[in-house]
């Protein structure tokens, strides 16, 4: 849907993973995102954030929720498991304005309305790592995300 449009994953994650999985040869987009980003990751990026390209405007939407096709993709039964415990997930955008992006272009931050929540911290109260009711009512209250995200 229109809150999980883009799928944008860490370039910087795919060093950690061969170091934990050598046996697995990873590359970008092997964790199925759409945009491999450098000089980004989860305690860099926060909800709401949003991001010109020369003719696109994304909005940071929620984090990923980890799902099988990761193990399955790569045929590794814990994988999955690992994304979400190492907070490693990527995160979605939505599409504010439609353009064409092309690969090598960069994105420039145009605001940040929500610098307390960057997707780490979030992840951090969906896994349970963090554990503060007032928290996560906080974060349920902020308009820009997504709304299956609230639920879950």
């Amino acid at each position: 849907g229109p809150d999980k449009a883009i799928l944008c994953y860490a370039s910087s994650h795919y060093a950690a993973w061969q170091n934990e999985f050598p046996e697995l040869d990873f590359g970008p987009g092997g964790f199925g995102e759409n945009l491999t980003l450098d000089n980004a990751d989860e305690s860099t990026v926060c909800i709401g954030d949003r991001y010109q390209t020369s003719s696109c405007v994304f909005e940071v939407s929620q984090p990923r929720q980890p799902c099988w096709k990761i193990s399955r993709r790569w045929g590794h039964k814990t994988l999955t498991k690992a994304v979400a415990q190492t907070g490693r997930t990527g995160w979605y955008l939505r599409v504010i304005q439609a353009g064409q992006l092309c690969a090598g272009e960069t994105m420039q931050l145009l605001q940040r309305p929500h610098s307390e929540w960057p997707i780490a911290r979030a992840n951090d109260l969906l896994f349970g790592r963090e554990v503060d009711p007032d928290s996560m009512a906080q974060l349920k209250s902020l308009a820009v995300l997504a709304a299956a995200w609230k639920d879950s």
